[in-house]
């Protein structure tokens, strides 16, 4: 059997191309979710997505080195270590403590003193890995996810699908033609197995872009509207934790999203707005540089950045430039995500092969002299 591998970035990018193209307003009425009144009294924590290589903890972040070994990097002291306590080690085999795999997700996540992400043995099946924080201890197959669907050859076909940690379970998601679900699964390994939660209906369905705040989890889903794949007829959905129900937040062909202050923030074409979770009310908050970056909003300021041109730019929520840079100019090649202190990239090497983290300070940022660190 052969091995199709699509990495999700690839499909983010795929689908900027796809969102920027087609907008619908017409109610939704699938069964089974709701097109309004859902409180989402949990609006105000952070939200946790696209932990791609690397992830935050209390005091430093956990990251991945060459995609394959985890690594910390403590704030106060400012170094890094692999997680591997082995006398000697050159961190550069499969008996390294801190490899986890050659065949695995770049997401991470930090949940009650472990580090968490997926993996795929055999090409075939997609399993939970954990480590704890300090190191000491690896479950590399801490739990089954699921086998990969087959296509019409039947070859594998493996996603690097994100994933969400919410109320002692872990969300995921499984693309195949006929059925797109998004599952959940008790974290405890002696819990029960996977319960599809929501499932994208269509002879075209999709389904992607999934990131937890408080209580709920966010996704988009919808049907692309013909065979070439270019428009798609989506919008934005909340799944609550607590209560099971599935919320349409938002009908639209929306580019990227996040979910912080009460407040839906969104990309339409290159376009910021700003919609209440409460009342529903709208407004444009900034047309950015880039047709289709992706945003956050930290606190009370919102980032953009682009791949392609690698630019980062922060605004207030009134839509006024705060601070701009290419990260080109570092060597950083690809941005990932931020926090509060840090936004986390990656340099790759001249030929290709390896990869190194880079943090920016998000103070010195917003004060227009941020330097890019490797660490």
């Amino acid at each position: 059997m052969t091995r199709k591998f699509v990495y999700a970035v690839l499909l983010g990018c795929m689908v900027f191309v796809l969102t920027a193209c087609s907008s619908s307003n017409n109610a939704d009425t699938e069964q089974g979710v709701s097109s309004g009144g859902a409180s989402f009294d949990d609006s105000d924590a952070t939200m946790f997505f696209y932990n791609w290589y690397g992830v935050a903890a209390d005091e430093g972040y956990y990251f991945l080195s060459d995609n394959c070994y985890l690594k910390y990097y403590d704030i106060a002291t400012g170094t890094s270590a692999y997680l591997c306590s082995k006398a000697g080690c050159e961190h550069d085999d499969t008996e390294c403590d801190a490899f986890i795999s050659y065949d695995m997700g770049p997401v991470l996540l930090y949940h009650g003193g472990y580090v968490y992400g997926m993996l795929f043995e055999d090409e075939v099946d997609a399993y939970l890995w954990r480590m704890s924080a300090d190191g000491s201890t690896k479950e590399l197959e801490y739990k089954k996810l699921y086998t990969s669907p087959a296509d019409e050859y039947g070859d594998a076909i493996i996603y690097d699908p994100e994933i969400c940690i919410c109320d002692g379970d872990i969300y995921y998601y499984t693309r195949s033609e006929a059925e797109p679900n998004l599952y959940k699964v008790a974290l405890d390994s002696s819990g029960p197995g996977s319960e599809v939660v929501f499932s994208a209906t269509g002879d075209r369905a999709e389904l992607y872009r999934l990131k937890q705040n408080g209580d709920f989890i966010f996704f988009q889903s919808g049907n692309f509207v013909d065979d070439d794949y270019i428009d798609i007829d989506g919008g934005i959905y909340a799944y609550n934790a607590k209560t099971g129900e599935v919320t349409l937040v938002k009908k639209d062909a929306i580019s990227d999203y996040c979910v912080q202050n009460g407040m839906l923030y969104y990309n339409m074409n290159g376009t910021i707005y700003a919609m209440s979770l409460t009342d529903g009310m709208e407004q444009k908050i900034v047309k950015a540089d880039s047709d289709n970056p992706y945003i956050d909003v930290i606190g009370d300021v919102l980032y953009t950045w682009d791949d392609d041109d690698r630019i980062l730019c922060a605004y207030d929520l009134e839509g006024n430039l705060i601070a701009s840079q290419c990260a080109a100019d570092w060597g950083v090649m690809s941005f990932y995500w931020g926090d509060d202190r840090y936004f986390m990239g990656m340099e790759l090497s001249s030929d290709g092969a390896t990869n190194t983290m880079a943090l920016l300070n998000l103070s010195d940022f917003l004060a227009g002299s941020g330097e890019w660190m490797k660490i």
